[in-house]
């Protein structure tokens, strides 16, 4: 969300120590990115589907880095405006987030939401009771 967040402050930046500012926030918090996405992919699949997940995680991390630069310099060349550019990279970033955040909330509701065990009801307890006492084993003695 920070990244989203400072991709658009470099909308505001018309001097160059805001724009420094924001290269280095930029630069901070896609290093945190980096840092925790692994203990992340861990902590939502299991260390013995890492492999697995940390592959697919970076097939698609490779697609966007293929893809973004071309669609940005085609939107620069469409719109003329480098301002288009940075909303673009904020709002997908944003939406990167909220789609991870809908993937903790999924994890978070699995873990912790409890089944209570069915209650059995009269025919079904009947059932089981006679299914574990043989009776015609008493009959014939």
């Amino acid at each position: 969300m920070a990244t989203g967040i400072i991709s658009l402050m470099f909308l505001r930046s018309e001097e160059l120590w805001v724009f420094a500012l924001c290269c280095v926030l930029y630069g901070c918090s896609d290093g945190i990115r980096m840092s925790i996405q692994t203990p992340i992919l861990v902590d939502l699949f299991g260390v013995q589907n890492l492999p697995m997940v940390q592959a697919i995680y970076n097939l698609f991390t490779g697609i966007g880095l293929l893809c973004g630069p071309v669609v940005a310099g085609f939107l620069l060349d469409y719109t003329g405006d480098m301002r288009a550019v940075f909303i673009l990279c904020g709002v997908t970033c944003m939406v990167g987030t909220a789609l991870q955040g809908g993937a903790f909330y999924i994890d978070y509701r699995q873990e912790h939401t409890r089944e209570e065990p069915r209650q059995l009801t009269r025919t079904e307890i009947g059932k089981t009771f006679w299914m574990k006492h043989d009776f015609n084993q008493c009959i014939t003695r």
